[in-house]
């Protein structure tokens, strides 16, 4: 692993941050004891200010809508579980691209206040900003793209693993105590049920009479709090070798953590953290699956799912109980098409000693889905 920092990560003037409230941002600095790399100081102010900028606004659309999110129900979403770099982000893509369902994009997501009445306006000026693939592994992106829910509850709490990005020296923190909530902490877990709830809530009201599509990197470990907050949803879970899982997530953090986090962080550091996390997530994942009705959860490997993908969402449109019209399948399958001229990322064969403790570790996940060492 080799996490860089280069001057540009410095002057960097577009954070997930910039869409936060203004008392979650104030103790989000507090709760880290305002731990600023002064290098990064440029990248902290820029958000800051901007999201003062937006103050207004948030208010306005927040009184506006207080009400109808209230009366708001989100039945029967579909939650797309799966650890970082298992394929979540395509399956994600697949099911955004049937009309019939709505999802989160990347302006929803960093904006979620600011959304309903403003939306258009922000994509529009975010959509040139951004660059047009993902640094971590080539993907499409842009302001109009399907983007996980996690960095919306981020700037609406403090209860998301995406506070460790931005505090990555903090990282195992924010995941012992938000992802798989360690210490059974209830105020925690109702801070969690709070903001995803809202912004599920609101993101439904924008799409009426659509299935809503949830995704986020740390739900695996939520599920008795998801199925706490919607009893009748519906899971696709996606898993992948856990030595490319590995590799992939190096590669991740390799890329986000300059971007995002507000220090450095050594390399070492997220190393044991990806190790010891894969282990503590799936351990959860297990232990809560056994939660999900048969009927409302699919599972499959992202080797074969990448093969067949239109027959695999078949599969979960047929045990869903939802139609998977001629107009979806052609969406599906342009996308589809689109994907078969990605490249992937290849990765150099792990150091006998990491695979080594890798396999010791993560060895129940093996075994649980059939991959060999």
């Amino acid at each position: 692993m080799n996490i860089k920092y280069k001057p540009a990560h410095y002057f960097t003037l577009s954070h997930p941050l910039l869409g936060s409230g203004f008392r979650n941002y104030v103790k989000l600095l507090l709760n880290n004891f305002w731990r600023i790399d002064p290098r990064f100081s440029l990248k902290l102010v820029f958000s800051f200010v901007t999201m003062l900028v937006w103050s207004p606004l948030r208010w306005f659309e927040s009184l506006i809508l207080f009400r109808k999110i209230r009366r708001t129900e989100v039945k029967a979403p579909i939650i797309v579980l799966g650890h970082p770099r298992s394929g979540t982000t395509y399956l994600h893509y697949l099911l955004a691209a049937d009309p019939a369902l709505a999802y989160s994009n990347t302006y929803e997501v960093f904006m979620p206040r600011l959304f309903y009445f403003f939306g258009k306006y922000i994509g529009k000026m975010m959509d040139p900003l951004m660059p047009k693939k993902r640094a971590m592994d080539n993907l499409s992106m842009g302001a109009y793209k399907p983007t996980m829910d996690e960095f919306a509850l981020a700037n609406l709490s403090q209860a998301s693993w995406c506070h460790g990005f931005y505090f990555p020296n903090r990282i195992n923190h924010y995941f012992s105590k938000y992802v798989i909530f360690e210490n059974g902490d209830e105020k925690d877990k109702s801070a969690y049920k709070k903001a995803h709830l809202y912004f599920a809530k609101k993101a439904q009201l924008q799409n009426p009479g659509k299935t809503l599509i949830l995704k986020s990197a740390a739900t695996t470990c939520r599920i008795k709090e998801l199925l706490e907050i919607f009893p009748d949803a519906r899971f696709v879970h996606i898993h992948r070798h856990p030595d490319a899982v590995y590799r992939s997530t190096e590669r991740l953090y390799e890329k986000i953590l300059p971007m995002f986090g507000f220090h450095k962080v050594t390399n070492s550091a997220i190393e044991s953290f990806i190790i010891s996390s894969y282990r503590a997530y799936h351990k959860k994942w297990f232990q809560e699956k056994e939660l999900i009705p048969q009927n409302r959860l699919v599972e499959f490997p992202f080797e074969d799912f990448v093969k067949q993908p239109v027959h695999y969402l078949q599969q979960c449109y047929q045990k869903f109980g939802i139609t998977m019209t001629t107009h979806a399948l052609a969406a599906i399958q342009q996308v589809v098409n689109n994907h078969n001229a990605y490249q992937k990322n290849s990765y150099l064969k792990l150091p006998e000693d990491k695979q080594s403790e890798i396999h010791k570790k993560w060895g129940f996940c093996y075994e649980a889905w059939g991959y060999t060492f």
